[in-house]
């Protein structure tokens, strides 16, 4: 997901931008999502990853909560984040205690 007033259009645009993900043994919402990244040569300026239930590999998406409530908050210190499209979409229909879907789906959408 990217903010949607930050000119990132493409993969591409993370390039030295601040990218959010879930925990980071999490396959889903870091793991293979950064590896993706640097195989197409892409490299964030920072990663800031929710280590919520280490150990667990992402099973109980704590992590991505965090993620999903981050976004929908005011806060604006990133440009994007990497998680789940089972928990963006429990994100946008407000299937998430704490998170305002609303205000999610204003300030994000998902890159193409």
């Amino acid at each position: 997901a990217v903010r949607k007033n930050q000119n990132i259009k493409s993969i591409n645009d993370l390039n030295n931008e601040v990218v959010l993900s879930g925990a980071m043994d999490s396959p889903q919402a870091h793991v293979v999502p950064l590896y993706h990244l640097k195989s197409l040569g892409i490299t964030p300026r920072e990663i800031k990853p929710f280590n919520l239930d280490i150990g667990k590999h992402g099973d109980t998406a704590l992590g991505e909560v965090e993620v999903l409530k981050k976004l929908a908050s005011d806060q604006k210190d990133f440009s994007a984040a990497i998680l789940s499209m089972m928990m963006w979409k429990r994100g946008v229909q407000g299937e998430i205690a704490g998170v305002n879907a609303s205000d999610l789906s204003n300030q994000f959408e998902l890159l193409d």
